[in-house]
């Protein structure tokens, strides 16, 4: 249910954006009035940009950056990396009762996915920025390897059944031996992580993006788009419940960065 009311609430955040991101370009492109400050005829072209930021998605969240080089007027050329958290949607974070000061788990989660993606691709510009005060709305589509990094969970167990009944040890997952009223909670993020795997895969994404920075050697933006991740097997993150090795999501990103000549 948390995840279906984060789906909602991204869907939401994207139709108020496009809305009002329309209504900017419109009024951007009327007749500037006294307090408009308008463009000058000559436009200075910045030749590179750095930006990067974090982002929300359906099923987590990441950060990224990215370079862009212009290659025409209305059309520059990206590359990007970025990092990202998946979770499974049958996640539910847990707490034991039988225990006092417990942590967090998932019960069945075996492993956590991230995904590291190099990509490279296109920025086509549709509508250019009149004013200041304007936006300017443009879309990218890119492609470029997925790298996913499966690491196993750990998690702290209680042992009641020793004679040192507050007995904890911190193990390895196995849904076949660790049965939920053993689990005291989650173990450090970090325990497990010389065990990560890699999945190796391939991505592709699409987005709108709208440019809204005071100057024109800034980059402010918001962006919306959707990624779609592709593994050459099964991502096995639960183990009660239907993995895939295809991962599609919805993003909503907040972007920051300047512009060189």
């Amino acid at each position: 249910m948390a995840l279906k009311s984060q789906f909602f609430s991204i869907c939401a955040l994207i139709a108020i954006l496009v809305c009002t991101s329309t209504t900017l370009v419109a009024q951007g492109n009327n007749t500037p009035t006294d307090t408009d400050t308008p463009y000058d005829d000559t436009r200075l072209f910045y030749r590179t940009q750095l930006y990067g930021g974090a982002y929300m998605h359906t099923r987590g969240w990441g950060v990224n950056f990215r370079k862009s080089w212009r290659k025409t007027g209305f059309v520059n050329r990206v590359f990007s990396i970025e990092f990202n958290n998946m979770r499974h949607p049958k996640e539910q974070k847990s707490f034991n009762p039988y225990y006092d000061d417990t942590k967090g788990f998932v019960f069945g989660k075996m492993n956590s996915l991230s995904i590291l993606r190099p990509s490279y691709g296109l920025q086509k510009v549709l509508y250019s920025k009149e004013a200041k005060r304007g936006v300017q709305v443009s879309y990218f589509t890119m492609i470029g390897p997925s790298l996913g990094l499966v690491k196993p969970v750990y998690l702290e167990i209680a042992h009641p059944s020793v004679p040192n009944y507050n007995r904890i040890t911190t193990e390895r997952y196995d849904s076949e031996v660790h049965d939920f009223d053993v689990i005291f909670g989650r173990a450090a993020a970090t325990k497990g992580i010389e065990e990560t795997q890699i999945y190796p895969g391939i991505h592709g994404k699409f987005a709108l993006n709208f440019e809204y920075a005071p100057t024109d050697d800034m980059h402010r933006a918001l962006e919306v788009g959707v990624n779609f991740d592709s593994f050459g097997r099964e991502v096995p993150i639960m183990a009660f419940a239907e993995n895939s090795q295809f991962f599609l999501t919805f993003y909503l990103n907040l972007q920051f960065g300047k512009k060189f000549f």
